[in-house]
């Protein structure tokens, strides 16, 4: 495994500038592709951002703080939440409308953070159907997925991607394994407008052999951007009685709120939601005004918690630190994103010269 040292070479052309927002040269291509698998269609390159997508892959784990989190902790159902905190926060990163370099097959991608013990490798296994495999440990746990996306082009003016594949986390200290698949993506306005992405669908984590269990709703937006970014859920014990509600958007801020009972109707949980909301734009306010650059305070057990009180659980406070220079301003990488493209000549020296890293192209 490669160390992810500091110091990069990037090895990004500065004399690049961002691209405009006139996206008419595709529409020929496009247009040709309606009902078709993208996968299949050659996207020139000025639409590419500097990761491939196995790298992207591991930037879905830049909250992995979560699952150390989840670990610590002696509640099954605190751990599932946090679990599911873990499941939504993989989308923060996936605002970005540049498209991710299609990895070549046996393209391999190693990361390692040192200072928590955390090892990451992917490989491209298949070019046709693309697939993706990952793996990744830490003394919290482990985490393997494999992943493709269907994708086609959605006449007029929209790009529906369906991804499949199971993500798996299995806690160390209590053994707890979780699973679950991902939900819909659509990026509308590809050719006309301004590019946005829509995440939609309901998940479900597992936990494997009991009833214990997150559902999970994307909502999808609605007329004047009603339900964008909105996520809800329920977390349900071994018993299946409902012991948490989880509300928040899956690209700012994600809140847990205690049951006072094993039910939840869909009144009650419309009253936590609002109340969530209300904790959502307080927080937003709050880490807008203080550059809020960290993550909140987790607990180990719900013994500190008050009763259907809000509790923020996971905030996107990468999204206030964007890496220096073109990576932030012209693609919008986070400084953890920056960390995955790193190239220093002791990296360079030792990556095998399948690594992403290594692309002529990138």
């Amino acid at each position: 495994m490669a160390d992810s040292a500091s110091g990069s070479d990037n090895e990004v052309d500065d004399q690049q500038t961002p691209k405009s927002e006139d996206r008419s040269s595709l529409l020929k291509l496009l247009t040709k592709a309606v009902g078709l698998d993208m996968t299949t269609i050659a996207i020139p390159v000025t639409y590419n951002e500097p990761l491939s997508f196995i790298q992207r892959m591991s930037e879905y784990l830049q909250y992995w703080e979560l699952i150390e989190k989840a670990n610590a902790s002696d509640d099954p159902e605190l751990r599932t939440l946090y679990v599911a905190a873990f499941a939504i926060s993989v989308f923060s990163c996936s605002e970005r409308t540049s498209k991710p370099f299609n990895p070549l097959l046996g393209e391999t991608y190693e990361y390692v953070d040192e200072s928590r013990d955390f090892k990451f490798i992917a490989e491209q296994v298949s070019h046709h159907p693309p697939i993706g495999a990952s793996h990744a440990s830490s003394p919290a746990g482990t985490f393997w997925q494999t992943q493709t996306v269907r994708t086609k082009f959605a006449a007029p003016n929209s790009l529906d991607c369906r991804p499949t594949g199971t993500f798996h986390v299995k806690l160390k200290d209590s053994g707890d394994h979780f699973y679950w698949e991902n939900v819909n993506t659509m990026v509308h306005n590809l050719i006309l407008g301004k590019l946005w992405v829509d995440h939609y669908g309901n998940i479900t984590i597992q936990h494997e052999g009991t009833k214990r269990r997150a559902e999970l709703t994307f909502k999808q937006c609605g007329w004047f951007s009603k339900g964008w970014h909105d996520v809800i859920g329920t977390v349900f014990d071994e018993h299946d009685h409902a012991r948490c509600n989880i509300s928040g958007k899956w690209n700012e801020s994600i809140f847990g709120t205690i049951l006072k009972s094993g039910s939840l109707n869909k009144k009650k949980q419309k009253a936590l939601v609002k109340q969530a909301k209300k904790a959502g734009k307080d927080n937003k306010k709050d880490k807008k005004k203080n550059k809020g650059t960290s993550s909140p305070s987790l607990s180990d057990s719900f013994d500190d918690w008050e009763e259907e009180k809000p509790k923020l659980i996971w905030t996107h406070y990468y999204a206030n630190r964007l890496a220096p220079g073109l990576l932030g301003e012209k693609w919008g990488l986070t400084e953890y994103s920056a960390k995955l493209i790193e190239l220093t000549p002791e990296l360079k020296s030792i990556l095998p010269p399948t690594d992403s890293r290594l692309r002529s192209d990138r």
